[in-house]
């Protein structure tokens, strides 16, 4: 993977906190920013999944599926 140079500017307040982060972790400003990023990802997809989840709780035609393919699972297991 081809890495890209990223520039911006970020409040004196977040840039403190990410030199105390790096220096109690031995992570470079590389590191704790995609660490971070990674989290912030994989924290947006979980929030997706379960709006989705919310959504599909509420229909009533997923929910009787649902419940075919749980009856169809305990059938082939018997």
């Amino acid at each position: 993977m081809k890495n890209i140079i990223f520039t911006n500017t970020l409040s004196s307040d977040l840039m403190n906190e990410i030199e105390r982060y790096k220096k109690q972790t031995g992570l470079t400003k590389r590191e704790v920013f995609e660490k971070a990023l990674k989290g912030f990802f994989i924290s947006e997809k979980k929030k997706k999944m379960m709006e989705d989840f919310k959504k599909i709780k509420q229909d009533l035609e997923v929910q009787e599926m649902a419940e075919w393919g749980i009856g169809d699972y305990l059938n082939q297991i018997k």
